[in-house]
């Protein structure tokens, strides 16, 4: 895909906190962060037909795994269509995102991950984007 642009974003997820890289734990992608560090930034590529992917601090793509009941984690090495995604802007001011596998990314409140597994958009599929300046 050709990238047409490029910014730094934040996330957020429904429960308040703030999406991660966990660089210890198999690169998954968590909602479990009260404050703001280098590893909750992602360089967002976006590109010519609209998609988005991100690229994450360890330098890695977010994507959702497929052998691992398809959780967001940061392991694509190279772009390719498991890591871009669509995002559809929500009344509400949050987006919810759609995975390659043509289903929404869910926010699980239990484990705090992140999996594209929604066939819909309800309350765990809203997420809030942030670019700079960033709230504290």
């Amino acid at each position: 895909p050709t990238i047409v642009k490029t910014d730094t974003v934040r996330l957020r997820a429904p429960n308040g906190a703030w999406i991660a890289v966990d660089p210890w734990v198999d690169r998954m992608v968590k909602a479990d962060r009260d404050s703001l560090r280098p590893c909750e930034s992602f360089r967002r590529l976006r590109t010519g037909d609209g998609r988005v992917a991100f690229l994450c601090p360890n330098g890695s793509f977010l994507c959702a795994e497929l052998l691992e009941q398809q959780q967001l984690a940061a392991t694509a090495m190279d772009l390719g269509d498991y890591g871009l995604f669509t995002t559809e802007p929500q009344s509400d001011g949050t987006l919810a995102i759609k995975a390659s596998n043509d289903l929404y990314v869910a926010f699980d409140p239990l484990t705090r991950t992140l999996h594209a597994i929604s066939k819909g958009i309800g309350p765990n599929e809203k997420f809030k984007l942030y670019t700079p300046p960033f709230p504290q």
